[in-house]
């Protein structure tokens, strides 16, 4: 009697074991592709390209995400260029750009943050495409609150929608309340 409860409890400990492996699988090991290798080789490549240093950063989001930039802060802009890999190819989203020193690139979970003085804005990139949310405005001279919602390819936005939205729901949608900064790493 007592063999089968611990051969039983055996059991369920492995299996447990087994699944909270499968749940803590990393995107890179479920895929079996390496982005970040990928990703080093792409920016190696821009590097030789625009004969000049370029700076990376691997953001691990739905599918992790490549930003490269050629200065992180200039005094005005901390701009990046955004990548994704897609259908075996590296492509070019657009440029993502955070003014002033308080608004750094950063990340929250699924989302790419950014924003200025009376804006931030968030990224979800999916299949070579990325869905801005910008929250906006600040009420000077009858100008309003907004939200905007928009589509970026190829460096090409489009807007989808635009709705005036109140102060109140302005800073709720403020993104960079709970986010992280991004860091970039010289590319070698």
């Amino acid at each position: 009697m007592m063999k089968k409860s611990l051969k039983k409890m055996i059991i369920c400990f492995f299996m447990m074991v087994g699944i909270m492996g499968a749940v803590a699988v990393p995107t890179e090991a479920k895929s079996h592709v390496n982005y970040t290798k990928i990703y080093k080789k792409f920016a190696k490549k821009q590097v030789k390209k625009k004969k000049k240093n370029l700076y990376m950063a691997v953001v691990k989001l739905d599918t992790p995400v490549l930003l490269i930039t050629d200065h992180v802060w200039d005094g005005t802009v901390n701009m990046a260029h955004l990548y994704q890999y897609h259908k075996k190819k590296v492509r070019y989203i657009g440029y993502i750009g955070a003014g002033g020193t308080g608004t750094k690139l950063s990340y929250h979970k699924k989302y790419l943050v950014y924003g200025g003085h009376h804006f931030s804005c968030r990224v979800r990139v999916k299949n070579g495409v990325g869905r801005i949310d910008t929250s906006a405005g600040i009420y000077l001279n009858n100008v309003p609150y907004y939200h905007e919602k928009a589509i970026i390819k190829h460096n090409k936005k489009r807007i989808i929608s635009k709705k005036r939205i109140s102060k109140r729901q302005a800073e709720k949608d403020d993104y960079y309340a709970k986010c992280h900064p991004i860091k970039f790493k010289k590319v070698k």
